[in-house]
């Protein structure tokens, strides 16, 4: 299996975001991009 692509950050680092997002709407976010990332994947994260 290749990676296409490896997300972190470090306490806002990469990142800011003015309101809470949680792991469903980035899920969906990515998933609209292309990439498969389930939201209990991102929650084990």
């Amino acid at each position: 299996m290749r990676t296409k692509a490896i997300l972190f950050d470090l306490h806002n680092t990469l990142v800011y975001a003015n309101e809470v997002v949680s792991e469903v709407e980035l899920s969906e976010y990515l998933f609209s991009k292309g990439y498969e990332i389930s939201s209990q994947a991102l929650r084990a994260a």
